[in-house]
């Protein structure tokens, strides 16, 4: 079995602490894969560009959840006060994709309980019109996390 860590997050953390603003909802998640109190990018450009985002929303920053380092480095600040969910890869948050599918598919991760173990959720916890997302996947009635089972079947590869 592969070895991997779990990232844990909770929706509603994200939703009230971002506004309900997804480029903060992408940019806390992908936050929480990073050692609190660790550099999340070099600076707010490299990171509106590492995670494509639109914009870093500045709420944020007046909230204390990223911070700018004297160096200029952006750190982060945010924890998971109560975790719901989890996700393995984090990498998702860099792909060249539509902020908006980037949104769906950390609600649909939200969706899969700490406890469960596999890389799907049934198809009927998502409306159907998101269903039709580069980072999902749908097939025998689940929606299955792309990003969650290309790093499983790394992590395999590399321990054979």
């Amino acid at each position: 079995m592969a070895i991997y860590r779990k990232i844990y997050f909770n929706w509603h953390q994200l939703l009230r602490d971002s506004d309900k603003d997804a480029n903060g909802i992408l940019l806390l998640t992908y936050a929480l894969s990073v050692v609190y109190n660790d550099k999340i990018s070099w600076d707010s450009k490299h990171l509106i560009k590492f995670l494509h985002l639109d914009y870093i929303p500045n709420k944020l920053f007046e909230r204390g959840l990223i911070a700018v380092s004297n160096s200029g480095k952006i750190v982060n600040k945010y924890k998971c006060e109560e975790p719901q969910s989890y996700y393995c890869n984090p990498y998702f948050a860099t792909s060249k994709c539509s902020i908006n599918y980037k949104y769906a598919y950390i609600y649909a991760l939200s969706q899969r309980k700490i406890s469960e173990r596999q890389n799907y959720i049934s198809d009927v916890l998502i409306q159907e019109n998101q269903w039709d997302n580069p980072l999902l996947q749908h097939k025998d009635n689940n929606l299955y996390f792309i990003p969650e089972i290309a790093m499983l079947q790394r992590s395999n590869k590399h321990r054979t």
